[in-house]
C-alpha cells in the first residue's frame, strides 16, 4: 500500500518534476530501506536531472529489492552509456529480452545503439539526445500534464474571485510587515549608538548609522545573506547594547534562501579571514568528503572544499547534515549549508548533491 509521501511523490515524478521528487523523498531514506518504489522514483528522478551516481546507488537498491523490475533495468542501463560501458548496457538489454521477449524499450534500445556510433564508445551527445527513447515515460509525462492543465484550468475559472481575495490579503499582510521593519530604527545621537566593552571591530559612528541602514535594504532587496553580515559586523563592533539589540531583530526577520535560485557570493578565502562576520551565513561550496560517520539522527564529515578535482584544496570543515542521505567517499559533492562559527568554522547541511561541473 503506497503511503501518503509516495503518492506525493509519483505525482510529483509523472509531471516530470524530478528535483521535487528528489525533495519530498530524499530526507526519508532512512525509513524507507525495503520500499522499492521509493527507490526507484528517487533513483529515475536522479537520473533525468544527471545525477548519476545518485541514480546508480538508488536504482540497484531497488533492484536488490526487487530483482525482477525491467524498467530499473533500463535505468541502469542508461548509466552504463554514461559511464562509457556501452557492452555492460548492451548485456542488460539482452537479459531484458530473454525474461520478457516483448520488451519493446529494450529492444529499441538495442536499435538505437546498433545505429549510432555508441556501439564501442559513447558520444557526449547520445544521452541527451536519446535519454527518453531509451526509457519509457515521456509519453505518460505528457499526457499526465495535459490532463492536470485541463483541471488546473476549470479549478482556476472556478475560484478566480477567491484568488482575488487572498491576493489583497497577502498585499496587506507584505504591506504590514514592510511597516513593522519601518519601526526599526536607530539614533543618529553618537552617546546612544557608540557603546563600550570589548569588541572586534571599531566603528565611527556614522559607519554604524550605515552598517544598520544598509541591513534594512539589502534586507528589502531580497539579500538576507548579505543584510546577516552586515547584522554581524554590527554585533561584533562597538555598537551600543540598543543598537545591537535593534540589529538582532532585524535578524529575526531573515529567511532561508530560495535554493532553487540561490547563487554563492561569499568564498572559504573570506570566510577563514573573518569568520564571526559569516555565522549564520549561507554558502554553496564543492569539494570531496572523508571521515564520513553516521549517528541515530544525523551524519557528519569533513568537506575538503575545493578539492573536487582533486587538484587545489582551500580548507576543510565539519559538516553535519540531520537527514538521511547516501554518501560515498569517492565521489565530490556540491553542499548548501548554514556557517556555525562561533567555534571555528563549520556548516549545517541543508541540501547536498554529486558535484556537477
Amino acid at each position: 500500500m503506497k503511503t501518503r509521501l509516495l503518492k506525493s511523490a509519483e505525482k510529483q515524478f509523472k509531471l516530470g518534476n524530478y528535483s521535487q521528487v528528489i525533495r519530498i523523498l530524499e530526507p526519508e531514506v532512512f525509513g524507507n530501506r525495503e520500499n522499492e518504489l521509493f527507490y526507484f522514483y528517487l533513483g529515475m528522478s536522479c537520473l533525468f536531472i544527471g545525477d548519476y551516481n545518485g541514480a546508480n546507488s538508488y536504482l540497484r537498491r531497488s533492484l536488490q529489492i526487487n530483482p525482477a523490475n525491467s524498467t530499473t533495468l533500463l535505468g541502469l542501463a542508461v548509466i552504463h552509456l554514461k559511464y562509457n560501458k556501452p557492452s555492460e548496457a548492451i548485456r542488460i538489454w539482452l537479459d531484458i529480452l530473454d525474461r520478457d521477449p516483448k520488451n519493446r524499450f529494450a529492444k529499441k534500445s538495442l536499435d538505437i545503439i546498433k545505429k549510432s556510433e555508441a556501439l564501442e564508445r559513447v558520444p557526449e551527445d547520445f544521452l541527451s539526445k536519446n535519454l527518453h527513447r531509451l526509457l519509457p515515460f515521456k509519453k505518460s509525462i505528457i499526457t499526465y500534464r495535459i490532463l492536470r492543465y485541463l483541471i488546473i484550468s476549470i479549478i482556476v475559472l472556478s475560484f478566480s474571485t477567491g484568488i482575488f481575495f487572498t491576493t489583497k490579503f497577502l498585499l496587506f499582510k507584505f504591506s504590514k510587515n514592510s511597516s513593522i521593519l519601518s519601526e526599526l530604527t536607530i539614533s543618529r545621537n553618537l552617546q546612544d549608538i557608540v557603546g563600550t566593552g570589548e569588541y572586534r571591530i571599531k566603528l565611527e559612528g556614522r559607519e554604524i548609522v550605515k552598517s544598520f541602514e544598509d541591513a534594512k535594504k539589502l534586507f528589502l532587496d531580497n539579500k538576507d545573506n548579505e543584510a546577516r553580515i552586515e547584522i554581524n559586523r554590527l554585533l561584533n563592533s562597538n555598537a551600543s547594547e540598543s543598537v545591537k539589540e535593534k540589529a538582532r531583530l532585524l535578524s529575526g526577520y531573515l529567511r532561508e534562501p530560495d535554493f532553487r535560485y540561490f547563487k554563492n557570493t561569499i568564498s572559504y578565502k573570506e570566510v577563514a579571514v573573518s569568520p564571526y562576520l559569516y555565522n549564520g551565513c549561507y554558502v554553496k561550496w564543492s569539494g570531496k568528503i572523508t571521515n564520513i560517520q553516521i549517528f541515530e539522527n544525523s551524519e557528519t564529515f569533513d568537506l575538503l572544499i575545493g578539492y573536487e578535482s582533486g587538484k587545489v584544496l582551500d580548507g576543510i570543515i565539519s559538516v553535519t547534515a540531520d537527514f538521511p542521505v547516501i554518501l560515498d567517499e569517492e565521489f565530490s559533492y556540491d553542499i548548501i549549508g548554514q556557517l556555525q562559527t562561533e567555534k571555528g568554522i563549520s556548516m549545517k547541511a541543508v541540501t547536498l548533491r554529486n558535484y556537477i561541473k
